[in-house]
């Protein structure tokens, strides 16, 4: 993964020609130094700063193999809520309760879906974290029930800089007990982060984590869903920064001198080690923290906790974002680099602010970002201060538009996603694919870096120029249907497809069962179609479909088995296997949509004719796709299409 924020020193190596990929881990939390091929395409160069060198190998063949054992040993994503796994919108920042609530009340008035609000730095008194400013945020109970009643969640800021003030508890008892990173002296290691003079808590030490989760009582009591943890590799300056003079990390010479801190060593060692020597568990050990918070206040309850830094292992404990990027058509294309970076060092569940963080996006940018965006494991829009508003109403009603679409799509996919995160939580897969991932002997699928695989079945090629209306595609190979008109495509091959403003390439898989639903305003709203069952012809192909309540840790899952036949003479098939687990998923009715087969002959369900029409069971055809619905409690079913002669 790119080491702006995060630091993973693990390689993933694939030879197409050997047909063996095979997994490199420098197991280290110090600085390092890696040479991926830069001066050796056939080496790799690595150097650590501190200590011996812990390198770990992690044999194939094939890449899911890697990660499978790669996660194994570092730790897999934790499933998250499903709440999370809807649209966030944040800003820095949402700074008074009036403003929160009316946001709540536009997204739902102009029907675009999200789940979470997140509330920056402005929400603290002074910045001091676990506090409320009490003249913005009057009342913050109520504007969680208020937002609960729109069916969104609150999601808080926490930094790890606590103000350095008597008067404030946290500082007061950290001191006391001598909770904080040190100096080369012995005396408390001096930074400023936004309360101006501030302490770093020692988070390498269990004593200080369980501290540090007692104190997020503030925001959990009064409604606040999940935790959003800042500026945690840690980030501080020497100069005292006041809005108006600039992003100080951006100053050179302005950064804090952590050559100077020590803190106590790892896994209950003696002594202190210096902090540079463990810097790049800091993240990782403050996120720890507030996972354990959220489980302690809310037992049984899935966490969602946001972290911008960690190292190998973060994924246990906390979603990862890219951290503060501007509004260009280098960042937008960059991060679809990075969070395939991330998603195959084993971050499964990770996102980019879509829109930018810093500058002002044209509404084209934005459309654009926002479509591969709604895409993004972590789907979360966020911008600064000063910067323009990115809002999906900020940039005119066309732009509106293509946002909510997004985001419906995103909502429709929910079934596929929350199955593909179960995936990742099981054996280490990641929800986003390099091609090479799922085309291990596809040479030039080892080079694609601008498409993205979603799981086993879906493939994006998001628009990543300004003012392009068609882009290059490369589908592996396979079948492949377009998503828009079912137009069939036989890979490998290269071709040129429209791209108008309001549509992103995307593509379907030969043999998918691609699990869908409708898209509702939030992910906990009532569903008009509970599981919808897109299948495409071309080859035969396996889905598996989990299913819970979408909030319960380590809770009853239940799986379906959902099965393409890709049959001689056109004929193709659906089955759908036995509900195995303990989740009650209930009766319900489920639409198989069959793509790109035209009207058939006959439809069969278990061997017997379904009549045209719309009761259940019966079939309709509408653009060149058979819709057939049927009643669903758990038992088997196959769905087979005879084309006409």
């Amino acid at each position: 993964a790119d080491a702006l924020y995060v630091s993973i020193p693990f390689a993933l190596l694939h030879d197409v020609a050997a047909r063996r990929a095979r997994g490199v881990l420098l197991d280290a939390t110090c600085a390092s130094f890696v040479d991926a091929g830069a001066r050796d395409p056939e080496r790799i160069e690595l150097a650590c700063g501190f200590g011996a060198l812990d390198v770990v190998v992690y044999p194939g063949p094939a890449p899911a193999d890697v990660l499978r054992r790669f996660t194994a040993h570092v730790g897999r994503s934790a499933l998250p809520p499903r709440w999370a796994l809807g649209h966030h919108q944040s800003r820095w920042s949402y700074a008074s309760q009036r403003e929160v609530q009316a946001l709540a009340r536009a997204f739902r008035a102009r029907g675009i879906p999200t789940d979470a609000i997140h509330l920056d730095i402005d929400h603290m008194r002074g910045y001091r974290v676990f506090t409320w400013n009490e003249r913005r945020f009057p009342d913050p109970a109520a504007m969680t029930r208020e937002l609960a009643a729109h069916g969104i969640r609150a999601v808080a800021i926490t930094d790890p800089g606590v103000k350095v003030d008597e008067a404030f508890a946290l500082f007061r008892e950290g001191r006391e007990r001598d909770y904080f990173l040190r100096d080369e002296g012995g005396g408390r290691f001096p930074l400023r982060v936004w309360p101006g003079d501030a302490a770093l808590p020692d988070f390498g030490r269990a004593d200080v984590r369980a501290w540090w989760a007692r104190h997020h009582a503030p925001l959990l009591d009064v409604g606040v869903a999940g935790i959003w943890v800042d500026m945690n590799e840690p980030a501080g300056w020497k100069r005292d920064v006041r809005f108006g003079t600039g992003i100080p990390l951006l100053r050179p010479g302005g950064e804090a001198d952590f050559a100077r801190a020590t803190q106590r060593a790892l896994a209950g060692g003696e002594g202190d080690v210096p902090h540079e020597s463990v810097r790049n568990a800091y993240g990782l050990s403050q996120a720890r923290a507030s996972r354990a918070a959220l489980l302690d206040a809310r037992p049984g309850e899935r966490p969602f906790v946001l972290s911008r830094s960690g190292c190998q292992g973060v994924q246990r404990f906390a979603a990862l974002w890219t951290g503060d990027s501007l509004s260009r058509w280098d960042d937008l294309r960059e991060s679809v680099r990075m969070l395939l970076g991330l998603s195959v060092s084993g971050v499964a569940f990770c996102g980019a602010d879509i829109g930018g963080f810093a500058g002002r996006a044209t509404p084209e940018l934005f459309a654009r970002w926002m479509q591969i965006g709604a895409l993004y494991p972590f789907a979360r829009t966020h911008s600064m201060w000063g910067a323009g508003r990115q809002e999906p109403w900020s940039f005119g009603r066309r732009v509106e538009t293509i946002a909510r679409r997004a985001l419906a799509l995103r909502m429709q996919l929910l079934p596929y996603l929350s199955s593909l995160f179960h995936e990742a939580a099981r054996s280490g897969a990641p929800v986003w694919r390099p091609l090479f991932f799922e085309f291990p002997d596809d040479g030039e699928s080892v080079f694609c870096e601008d498409q993205v695989m979603i799981g086993p079945w879906l493939l994006a090629a998001p628009v990543l120029e300004r003012g392009a209306r068609e882009r290059d595609v490369y589908l592996p190979p396979g079948v492949w249907l377009d998503w828009y008109d079912d137009a069939r495509h036989v890979g490998p091959k290269r071709l040129r497809v429209a791209a108008p403003l309001d549509r992103i390439p995307l593509f379907l898989r030969g043999g998918a069962a691609l699990p869908m639903q409708s898209a509702e305003l939030s992910t906990g709203a009532p569903l008009r179609e509970p599981l919808v069952v897109e299948v495409a012809p071309g080859a035969d192909g396996q889905t598996v479909l989990y299913e819970d309540d979408g909030a319960t840790e380590d809770g009853p899952v239940t799986r379906t088995r959902l099965r393409v036949r890709d049959r001689a003479a056109g004929r193709l098939r659906l089955e759908i296997a036995r509900r195995e687990g303990d989740f009650d998923v209930g009766e319900r009715v489920v639409r198989v949509c069959f793509r790109g087969v035209g009207r058939p002959e006959a439809v069969r369900l278990g061997g017997e004719p379904v009549p045209r029409g719309h009761d259940v069971p019966s079939y309709r055809v509408e653009a060149g796709r058979v819709h057939v619905r049927l009643r669903d409690a758990g038992e088997v079913h196959a769905v087979e299409i005879e084309p006409a002669p």
